[in-house]
């Protein structure tokens, strides 16, 4: 107890004379001899904070992920390891992220969120469009009536020549809107898929007649 509060005047004193190298050391120390897990968690992620202010950022991901073995779905970590990853384009870490992310989101909206943001992830650092394709159709099992979601994936689709998955995004589409010019709009493209690329011209027929 006497070297805890031996340290924590000297953390004020290093804060007070903004000597941050000092105060990282006094903070690592700190947390060497804390037992309290939620004090344990604070103060690395406070050190991990000073690293990235100074704009270490490979100082601060090791940090971070040092909250992380203390806590492993510790929020603030996780945010800051998102935005670290995407800076340093560590692409793989940053899915790995994403995965801890979801296991906190609770509702609908933070799923739908995380998911499409993997999917962007996937498609255009990787390059892998059925990855993409599959983030998205996680997104709309959170939110069924995500449209920007059934949009993205009527494109992969398209791109991809896929048309039955095709035909079955405009029916989701069609679902989830209510005016009926947009709908005219969808039933149209299901028309020309089915009649130039499926080949079925009495789906087609019926898709047309639905304008």
């Amino acid at each position: 107890d006497a070297d805890l509060g031996a340290l924590q005047s000297l953390e004020r004193i290093h804060e007070s004379n903004e000597s941050w190298s000092e105060l990282i050391e006094v903070l690592q120390r700190q947390a060497a001899v804390e037992y309290d897990p939620e004090s344990v968690v604070r103060l690395k992620y406070r050190v991990a904070n000073l690293w990235e202010q100074s704009g270490d950022a490979i100082q601060a991901v090791e940090a971070y992920r040092d909250v992380l073995t203390v806590e492993q779905t510790h929020g603030p970590s996780l945010d800051a390891l998102e935005r670290l990853y995407q800076n340093l384009e560590k692409w793989h870490e940053l899915l790995d992220i994403y995965d801890l992310q979801l296991t906190l989101a609770e509702s609908a909206e933070a799923q739908v969120e995380i998911h499409a943001k993997m999917s962007i992830v996937y498609e255009e650092q990787f390059q892998d469009k059925d990855r993409a394709i599959e983030s998205y159709n996680r997104a709309l099992m959170a939110d069924p009536n995500f449209v920007g979601g059934i949009i993205e994936l009527e494109r992969l689709y398209q791109e991809q020549e896929r048309w039955s998955e095709l035909v079955e995004a405009y029916e989701r589409h069609v679902a989830v809107l209510s005016d009926d010019a947009d709908k005219a709009t969808i039933y149209q493209s299901m028309g020309i898929v089915y009649r130039d690329c499926l080949g079925e011209v009495y789906r087609a027929i019926e898709s047309f007649q639905r304008i």
